[in-house]
């Protein structure tokens, strides 16, 4: 008897030894490490957000990590590194104001983090058109320049992308990257017609802004046209003299008062420019001639450089030198009395008999 009863104590010591062996799981912890309540973030940038889970009873790569911004999943479970770490990249937007940070183990149990943060709104990035201008002029067989600057007060230039485009061309493929200081430059072949020209630029948070400008290309350029008119060619003059050389212009496609007008002599180089009048009209006075014979040319260019040439034979020449050397004067003669007049003529330039004489009584 007494064997038996202990034999039964035992079993029952044993059975109320094994109700009383419980598994309690252990709730983990989260915190946001990169970020503190008030902490500012501009719209539109990606920002990396740190957080740390642990758990007592689980391995940190048993855990799991779901960041919020409000109730939305911004970034959805992924374990946590080795060390416990947890990292969410996300492009901020002007409604992640509270950001929360859950840590889960198998068991489903969870601790969370919260932080709340302000969002500042990021700023339209700037675009400008230098060039082209709507009071330009341009042609369907030259190229055009553009030229513009662009500015972004959260991103550096070089992150900007730009683009040109014409309502008539579409995209055009000029090169796009701004320099250092934000300028962007490049020339294209546009069609003949009206176009809405448009650059735009993008900042890294897909902002953009945009400047416009409308231009008109017109047809191939056209060379201007030029005559000289005064003096005549082959006509003289002594040295000294002022000459006024006159000539008239035209050009189809640019008002005459754009052209610029060079004179030119092939001894003495250039000798003056003209601006022609709104009529074409041109004009130069000039002194300064060497004795010679010139040849005085003419050029008359538009604004892309096309010209149109005249040219003239001028000579410059010292006056001839004459002396009477009969009769002397004061010398007295008869009425009816045939008087002889003598003279010698010389001439720097000329052939004696090249020289004209005309005799003349007061």
């Amino acid at each position: 008897m007494y064997l038996f009863r202990v034999g039964i104590l035992l079993v029952l010591i044993g059975c109320r030894s094994d109700k009383g062996i419980q598994k309690i799981n252990s709730t983990p912890t989260a915190s946001i490490i990169s970020h503190s309540t008030s902490d500012s973030e501009t719209e539109g940038l990606l920002v990396n957000f740190v957080g740390m889970g642990s758990d007592s009873n689980h391995a940190a790569e048993d855990l799991v990590a779901i960041w919020y911004s409000g109730s939305e999943v911004i970034c959805p479970e992924s374990p946590l590194a080795s060390d416990g770490t947890a990292v969410c990249e996300h492009v901020m937007t002007l409604a992640d104001t509270e950001v929360s940070l859950v840590v889960k183990d198998p068991e489903n149990a969870s601790g969370q983090a919260t932080i709340n943060l302000s969002v500042t709104p990021s700023d339209i990035p700037l675009a400008n058109i230098l060039a082209p201008l709507p009071s330009g002029v341009f042609y369907a067989d030259q190229k055009i320049t553009f030229e513009g600057t662009v500015a972004d007060t959260e991103d550096e230039v070089e992150a900007l992308q730009v683009t040109w485009n014409s309502d008539l061309d579409g995209d055009l493929s000029i090169a796009t990257e701004p320099n250092g200081s934000g300028e962007v430059i490049g020339a294209k072949y546009l069609t003949e017609g009206e176009h809405f020209i448009v650059l735009t630029v993008a900042d890294t948070t897909g902002k953009e802004g945009t400047d416009n400008v409308t231009i008109t290309v017109g047809p191939p350029n056209s060379a201007p046209s030029c005559e000289i008119t005064s003096p005549s060619s082959n006509d003289a003059g002594a040295f000294g003299e002022l000459v006024s050389f006159t000539a008239t212009t035209d050009d189809v496609d640019i008002p005459e008062d754009m052209l610029t007008v060079t004179w030119t002599s092939d001894k003495d180089g250039e000798i003056g420019t003209s601006t022609p009048s709104s009529s074409g009209d041109v004009l130069l006075s000039f002194s300064n001639l060497s004795v010679n014979t010139h040849t005085i040319t003419m050029t008359v260019a538009d604004e892309i450089g096309a010209t149109c040439t005249d040219f003239i034979s001028y000579t410059v020449g010292t006056p001839p030198s004459v002396t009477i050397d009969a009769p002397v004067d004061g010398d007295i003669f008869n009425e009816g009395e045939t008087v002889t007049f003598s003279a010698i003529v010389a001439d720097s330039q000329d052939q004696p008999d090249d020289i004209l004489l005309d005799w003349r009584l007061n």
